[in-house]
């Protein structure tokens, strides 16, 4: 479905480059919602799961990575 959705937007606005620029500032949006979901996830979960300081560590740098990644897309693809 999503290839023949792109090859008719690519025959309708024929602009390539602004076709992969706007799919890249979406990705990026979509980031945002990836570190929304999982600290949502991580801190209303109604059963707790025991974790280390090694896991919440990891989990931090993981979202701040995700985070740097999504903003760098987002000032990139709109600059």
């Amino acid at each position: 479905f999503f290839p023949v959705t792109w090859a008719c937007a690519y025959l309708f606005i024929n602009l390539p480059v602004l076709m992969v620029l706007s799919g890249g500032v979406v990705g990026s949006f979509m980031l945002f919602l990836v570190v929304y979901v999982a600290l949502h996830f991580k801190y209303t979960r109604t059963t707790l799961i025991q974790t280390s300081l090694l896991y919440d560590l990891a989990f931090w740098i993981s979202i701040t990575s995700i985070f740097g990644v999504g903003v760098y897309g987002v000032v990139r693809g709109l600059s």
